[in-house]
């Protein structure tokens, strides 16, 4: 959930205090300045039409793309997995702009790396939940 009380302690245990968090105006955000940290609010101002650019576009763009990479690939996601589903899409995300050199380096790294077994997916799961 994007509740306070979710956020903060995840801000708190993920991100260093000297650092500068870039926010949206999400009021679930607010605790985490009483904590100390620095907050950089980006609040987009005017109404939505042709001129309209969200300041955040980018990190709403790729969130929305991963709900729908979700939704279409998997049609229902287990919470306990996923971290290891984000992961993957972040992998994929970040060679986007990059296909012809993909397969290429994906058998390369099914070629010179150990197996990913079962067991280490659900170890890193139950880490990460």
């Amino acid at each position: 959930d994007v509740k306070a009380r979710s956020l903060t302690p995840f801000v708190a245990a993920n991100v260093d205090l000297q650092a500068t968090v870039a926010t949206d105006g999400w009021p679930g955000f607010n605790e985490i300045e009483r904590l100390g940290y620095r907050r950089d609010r980006h609040v987009s101002k005017g109404p939505r039409n042709a001129d309209f650019r969200p300041v955040l576009d980018g990190v709403h763009l790729m969130i929305s793309n991963l709900k729908t990479w979700l939704q279409g690939r998997f049609h229902g996601v287990s919470r306990k997995y996923l971290p290891a589903y984000v992961a993957e899409f972040v992998y994929r995300f970040n060679r986007r702009r990059s296909p012809p050199d993909l397969f290429g380096w994906v058998t390369r790294r099914l070629m010179t790396r150990e197996a990913v077994t079962l067991s280490a997916i659900r170890a890193t799961a139950d880490v990460c939940a």
